[in-house]
């Protein structure tokens, strides 16, 4: 299976949340890799918010996205919004402003 859309990096397409759930856009959320995971399917029109961060139940996601807060909201996540509009601009996501240990 082809996943050849345009995108910098895999978390820009696909971001494991926790929880057994994944927010994916367009082709990858029907990967056969993530096979027996709850996807959130990103929007188009909103797939700077596939870059996402999931911190146990709390999830930060791009400001401005309502479609998939509320996905996330739905899967029982408290999604913390950020505005990353400029970090946008330069492909940059939560995930990659983020150290994680």
């Amino acid at each position: 299976m082809s996943c050849s859309q345009d995108y910098l990096h895999l978390l820009s397409a696909a971001t494991y949340l926790g929880n057994n759930t994944l927010l994916a856009t367009g082709k990858f959320a029907e990967h056969p890799a993530f096979a027996g995971l709850e996807i959130i399917i990103v929007p188009t029109e909103e797939a700077y918010a596939a870059n996402a961060l999931g911190v146990g139940r709390h999830v930060i996601l791009p400001a401005g996205f309502p479609r998939v807060a509320e996905s996330v909201s739905a899967r029982g996540f408290q999604v913390l919004p950020v505005d990353l509009s400029q970090f946008e601009i330069a492909d940059g996501g939560a995930t990659c402003l983020s150290i994680i240990w």
